[in-house]
């Protein structure tokens, strides 16, 4: 039940990432998920939940994450700095040392933020 719990914040706060899913689905584009084995089961519910709305997901490994940066409209990387399997190297580089602090300290937290192509930050 706690994980279920979990899963389903994180899906609100992908909503909230992600914008309006109609316009997403309506336009045809393509979400990836970065993920590590640890979170494979949320990054498969996060696929589910997404596809069901009509949004095309693919979940990959961090080392495809250049070339997904190419390919798709949103990408969600699952996983703070000190993940495995190369998710943690990923988050480094895109979130603000309070924001690694935070996840660092705060048990089952997570961080939401908009990036441009350019990996600037949105706000």
């Amino acid at each position: 039940m706690r994980n279920l719990i979990k899963y389903i914040l994180l899906f609100l706060l992908l909503v909230t990432l992600l914008g309006p899913i109609s316009t997403l689905s309506a336009a045809g584009q393509k979400a990836v998920i970065i993920s590590n084995q640890a979170d494979l089961p949320a990054a498969n519910y996060i696929k589910q939940l997404l596809s069901s709305a009509g949004i095309s997901v693919t979940i990959l490994h961090a080392s495809d994450f250049e070339s997904a940066k190419g390919t798709a409209d949103v990408i969600i990387v699952l996983g703070g700095p000190d993940a495995y399997e190369g998710v943690g190297q990923i988050s480094r580089k895109y979130l603000s040392s309070d924001d690694q602090q935070y996840l660092r300290s705060t048990k089952g937290s997570s961080v939401v933020r908009k990036f441009s192509d350019s990996g600037k930050e949105k706000l």
